[in-house]
């Protein structure tokens, strides 16, 4: 099971770091783009998060709030969209991309940490015994 809750952290925690990657890029107008890109997805993944919560109480309880949720995952997409688009056109594609970025970054940061961890087969093991 995926812990949203980490990888919210880790959003927040690589959002500064493309914040100054914007301001190296091309200064403080594409920077301050990709703040606004970056809390737009940090805040679209907070609403994910809260929209699958209570999407499986709802299926677990059957309390009617069903369709409500439906409704709000529904109309979140084409708002996320809309806000996405307005800050390409305002700061600029690339600081929408490294908004998004945001999102990702962690994500591969948390799969390479996983990949060191895990244990390389030596010489001494027999292949095909655990």
């Amino acid at each position: 099971m995926t812990n949203h809750r980490l990888i919210l952290r880790d959003a927040l925690l690589v959002l500064p770091v493309l914040v100054a990657v914007g301001f190296w890029a091309d200064g403080a107008w594409l920077a301050t783009g990709v703040m606004v890109s970056g809390i737009v997805t940090v805040i679209n993944l907070w609403v994910i998060m809260m929209l699958t919560y209570r999407l499986t109480t709802s299926l677990e309880t059957q309390n009617g709030q069903l369709p409500l949720i439906g409704i709000l995952g529904l109309v979140k997409v084409p708002v996320v969209m809309f806000v996405y688009t307005l800050t390409a056109q305002t700061f600029g594609l690339l600081s929408a991309f490294l908004g998004i970025l945001v999102l990702m970054s962690p994500v591969c940061i948390r799969g390479l940490q996983f990949l060191a961890q895990t244990t390389v087969p030596s010489d001494e093991m027999e292949v095909g015994r655990s």
